[in-house]
C-alpha cells in the first residue's frame, strides 16, 4: 500500500470511531446519563461494537487515543478488546441499551 493510500485509510478509520464516539455521546446525553461510569461504558462498549463491525483489532491504547478515555492501568501489557460474539449482531443502540440495563 503506498504512504497516500495508507494515510487515507488511517483518516478514514479515525473519522468512522469519531462518528460512532459521536453518536455515543448522542445516546448519552438524550437519555440524560449522569453517572460518569456508565458514560465511559458506554463509551468503551461502543468502541468495542465499532471496531467488531469493520473487522478493526481494537486495542486498550487504541481506544484510550480515539475516545479521550484515561487508563487506571498502569500495565505495560496491551489488550485487545473483543465482541462477544452473541452481541455481534445487534445495533450499535441495542448495544447500549443492554450496557445501560446491565449496569
Amino acid at each position: 500500500m503506498e504512504s497516500k493510500e495508507y494515510l487515507q485509510s488511517i483518516a478514514e478509520r479515525v473519522q468512522y470511531y469519531y462518528n460512532i464516539r459521536k453518536r455515543i455521546i448522542k445516546y448519552i446525553t438524550e437519555n440524560q446519563i449522569a453517572e460518569v461510569s456508565l458514560q465511559v461504558n458506554l463509551l468503551v462498549t461502543g468502541a468495542i461494537w465499532a471496531a467488531d463491525r469493520i473487522e478493526d483489532e481494537l486495542s486498550e491504547d487504541m481506544l484510550l487515543s480515539i475516545f479521550g478515555l484515561e487508563s487506571s492501568n498502569n500495565s505495560p501489557e496491551t489488550k485487545i478488546l473483543k465482541l462477544q460474539q452473541v452481541h455481534q449482531e445487534l445495533s450499535l443502540i441495542e448495544i447500549l441499551d443492554i450496557t445501560v440495563e446491565k449496569y
